[in-house]
């Protein structure tokens, strides 16, 4: 595979037909390659990001949330949930614990699914207790559901977030809000004449 093909972004509809294709980075504009080579931080350049970031960065419907301890984490799947939680839990606090079930997060989260469903239930505690660690998590409920012979079916995990977790939503929340009044501002004042 070529570097071209590993930064092309395939999305496909359901009959399989080619809904968009375009690579990450569709343009990139550098002064010269030898300007680059001899002073890759001076050297001017110019980026044109992927049509779904440019429209995602303009109508504001990303979630912004804590780069560095996302960065942190050993495990893929404490990335995951944590980016999950900044994405999902806008609305953190003491008092609305977040809901997720074992078998969301393995379907969800592309994580490999052992045959033995104790192993995916050890492998999330791992998971959960990393973010616990890194004051992402201040308590973590389990309600284990069983099926015949006792056999682990499903497991519901009810877990309440520290309070710096919520302050960092919180400031997200704000920093959405006011962008988005700044936005409507702009495109209000671009429209009367």
């Amino acid at each position: 595979m070529t570097s071209d093909e590993n930064l092309r972004q395939n999305l496909w509809r359901d009959n399989g037909k080619l809904l968009i294709e375009s690579a990450i980075f569709p343009t990139l504009l550098l002064a010269s390659k030898q300007d680059w080579l001899e002073s890759p931080k001076t050297t001017r350049c110019y980026i044109q990001f992927h049509s779904l970031v440019t429209h995602c960065m303009s109508c504001l419907t990303y979630r912004q949330f804590d780069y560095d301890t996302h960065m942190r984490y050993t495990h893929r799947l404490s990335r995951w949930l944590h980016k999950r939680l900044a994405h999902n839990y806008s609305q953190a606090g003491l008092l609305q614990p977040y809901t997720i079930r074992l078998s969301t997060i393995l379907r969800d989260s592309g994580t490999y699914q052992s045959p033995r469903a104790h192993n995916n239930a050890r492998q999330i505690d791992e998971v959960l207790t990393e973010l616990r660690t890194e004051q992402v998590l201040l308590s973590i409920q389990k309600e284990i559901m069983r099926g015949r012979r006792n056999s682990l079916v499903d497991i519901r995990y009810t877990l309440l977030p520290t309070i710096e977790f919520i302050d960092a939503v919180k400031k997200a929340n704000r920093r959405t809000a006011r962008l988005a009044q700044q936005l409507s501002s702009a495109n209000d004042a671009s429209v009367t004449p």
